[in-house]
């Protein structure tokens, strides 16, 4: 029998693991959230009751989350896993999360809101009147869609010289 380095060890155990979960969804408890605010990359831990896994979360990826990660907050990652060779971790590399319960939507919702709200976007001072002749229109749509067709049909009617554009969408 060969004998291996450890370096030879933890190299076919990257590809090994890397090959075999390159796509995996796992659900658990977000614990040791940590956002590094230089970088806006995430790290923390998935865990359930039996078991713990690493997991990070590059900042590409943390912002298009729809909500705020948050500590014991229960999530579904989608991402592959990744093995750091000189230490032999692994980690779930993720590129998705996910609120697990049907009510974290509306939580992602009211965290927005309440982000906004911060920022003042909501402030009646900050808000310009809406035009009676609007000059441009954005539509974020399929541009094949019965929605798109309509509102081109309205929009001409309105507001004959408005330009409309369609920002394709899949729905």
């Amino acid at each position: 029998m060969h004998v291996l380095s450890v370096s030879e060890i933890n190299v076919q155990i990257k590809a090994l693991l890397e090959a075999t979960f390159l796509q995996v969804r796992v659900q658990g408890e977000v614990s040791n959230l940590t956002i590094h605010k230089v970088s806006g990359h995430a790290y923390f831990s998935l865990k359930d009751s039996q078991s713990v896994i690493k997991c990070v979360l590059f900042k590409g990826n943390a912002n298009r989350l729809k909500f705020a990660l948050k500590e014991g907050q229960e999530v579904v990652v989608f991402g592959g896993i990744s093995v750091y060779v000189p230490r032999g971790d692994y980690q779930i590399n993720c590129f998705e999360i996910e609120p697990k319960e049907i009510g974290s939507l509306t939580l992602a919702l009211e965290q927005l809101k309440e982000k906004l709200r911060l920022k003042g976007y909501f402030d009646k001072e900050n808000k310009l009147p809406k035009p009676h002749f609007p000059k441009r229109v954005a539509v974020i749509t399929s541009q094949n869609s019965a929605a798109w067709a309509d509102m081109k049909k309205i929009a001409s009617k309105r507001w004959p010289m408005c330009e409309l554009v369609c920002l394709n969408a899949l729905m």
